[in-house]
């Protein structure tokens, strides 16, 4: 059988392999060394500029906003207006009311007695109205103003009446006179008691004159 030649190594060879190993085994370590240190300068180099970037312009603060504060309205209030039913309503300012200085009134003036359209007197003339007469007197006269008259009354009726008892006495025309009354007498009974003198105009009631006949 034939034996293989194996190489063998002797103290001098390796003597002199081995610092050759050595050596490329502390250049690789070197090496590697080198580039770790220099990965870690790039990665504290790169934070401390993106920091520094990041903090040299930091976001502008927003402002805040102002809580907006509504003012009241003043709204006049109407009758017509009605509440709004449920939920809780902001009162309402009314304006108050302007008290107005009452305007001065003169007081009133007293109104100036007048004679009636319709009277009795005692004599002939007719002035003196009145509505108790004594019976003594044995004519009385009705009197009827003329410018009270509607227009167009050409005759006028005396009407006598007895009140209590009511009965009717006596009833004649006469002819509007020029003057500013237009009479007529007749003979009062001599009973006491209430009277009356109609006058009648164009066959319509125009007014009445009341007395009466005492002792």
């Amino acid at each position: 059988m034939s034996r293989c030649w194996q190489p063998r190594l002797t103290f001098g060879a390796v003597a002199r392999t081995l610092p050759i190993v050595i050596y490329s085994q502390f250049r690789m370590l070197l090496s590697l060394l080198v580039v770790v240190a220099l990965a870690l300068v790039f990665l504290w180099g790169g934070s401390r500029v993106l920091n520094s970037v990041t903090e040299a312009t930091p976001p502008a603060p927003s402002a805040t906003p102002r809580p907006a504060v509504e003012r009241p309205t003043v709204v006049p209030a109407t009758r017509s207006t009605k509440p709004a039913r449920g939920g809780h309503t902001r009162p309402v300012a009314r304006p108050r009311p302007v008290h107005k200085p009452a305007a001065h009134r003169p007081p009133p003036t007293a109104t100036p007695n007048s004679t009636p359209s319709v009277f009795v007197t005692a004599s002939a003339p007719p002035v003196s109205p009145a509505t108790v007469f004594p019976l003594g007197l044995q004519r009385l006269y009705c009197w009827v103003r003329n410018s009270a008259l509607p227009q167009g009354a050409v005759s006028i009726t005396f009407n006598w009446t007895k009140d209590q008892p009511n009965g009717f006495l006596y009833q004649f025309s006469l002819a509007r006179q020029r003057s500013a009354y237009t009479g007529a007498y007749y003979f009062v009974p001599q009973v006491a008691g209430t009277y009356r003198c109609d006058i009648i105009v164009n066959g319509q009631p125009f007014g009445s004159a009341h007395f009466s006949r005492a002792p």
